[in-house]
C-alpha cells in the first residue's frame, strides 16, 4: 500500500455526528446524552497515533495524565490531531478495538481520551469495561440467533456469511505453529472483516501482493 493510500485512510475518516454528540454531552452531563454517544462510537472507526517498537509492530502512544495516570487518546478525525509531536503512523481503528484494547490492559491504563486536545472527553475504567461487557453480550445474541455468522477478532462485529442472504467477504486464517517457533502444537485461528484488513494492510511495511482473477464463475 502506497503512503499516499495509507493516508487516504486517515484523511477519509470523518465522525461529525459523533463530535456534536460529545459537545452536547459536555454541556448536558446526562445518562441519556451518553448513551447516544456511545451507541453511535460503537459502529464508528476512529484515529489512534502510534509508534514503532523494536519489532517494527504499531504501539499506541499514550499521554500522561496527574498523578502517573496514563491515558489511551483517540481522535475522530485528523484535524483534531495535533500536528507536534508527529507519531510515526495513525492507525485507523474501529472504536471497538480500541476500547478493547484498553480493556485487555486495564491495570496499566486510567481511561481513554477522546480528542484530548479540542474536546477532551474521558472515560473511566468503569465505562470502558461495561462498554466491552456490553459488546461481548450482543455478539453473543447475535451469534446465537445465526447460525451462519461469524465475529470479527479485531473490531469484534458479527458477520454473516454464505449462505446468509447478507453474507460479506471476510478473511480466514488458520495458522498451526511448528517447531520452531514459541507456539509449537498450538493452532491459531481468527477472522478479519475487509474494514479491519484494509486498516491492517495499511500498517505494513510492505504491501500485500495483489492478483486479479481473470476467470469469474
Amino acid at each position: 500500500m502506497t503512503d499516499q493510500e495509507k493516508e487516504n485512510l486517515t484523511i477519509n475518516v470523518r465522525n461529525e455526528e459523533i463530535e456534536e454528540f460529545i459537545d452536547t454531552y459536555l454541556k448536558e452531563n446526562t445518562p441519556q446524552h451518553l448513551n447516544q454517544l456511545v451507541v453511535k462510537l460503537r459502529t464508528s472507526r476512529i484515529l489512534v497515533p502510534a509508534s514503532l517498537n523494536e519489532e517494527k509492530k504499531p504501539v499506541p502512544c499514550l499521554l500522561p495524565g496527574p498523578e502517573n495516570t496514563f491515558y489511551f487518546p483517540l481522535y475522530t478525525s485528523k484535524e483534531h490531531i495535533p500536528a507536534k509531536p508527529r507519531s510515526e503512523l495513525v492507525l485507523n481503528l474501529p472504536f471497538l478495538a480500541a476500547n478493547h484494547m484498553v480493556e485487555q490492559h486495564i491495570d496499566q491504563i486510567d481511561g481513554i481520551a477522546i480528542n484530548p486536545f479540542t474536546q477532551n472527553l474521558v472515560f473511566k475504567r468503569a465505562l470502558i469495561e461495561q462498554i466491552a461487557e456490553t459488546n461481548q453480550e450482543t455478539n453473543r445474541n447475535m451469534t446465537d440467533g445465526m447460525q451462519h455468522t461469524v465475529v470479527c477478532n479485531c473490531c469484534g462485529q458479527p458477520i454473516p456469511v454464505y449462505p446468509s442472504p447478507e453474507a460479506a467477504e471476510c478473511m480466514e486464517v488458520t495458522k498451526k505453529w511448528g517447531y520452531f517457533s514459541g507456539k509449537d502444537g498450538e493452532t491459531h485461528r481468527f477472522h478479519i472483516c475487509e474494514s479491519c484488513y484494509d486498516a491492517w494492510i495499511a500498517t505494513f511495511a510492505i504491501a500485500p501482493e495483489v492478483t486479479e482473477d481473470t476467470e469469474l464463475v
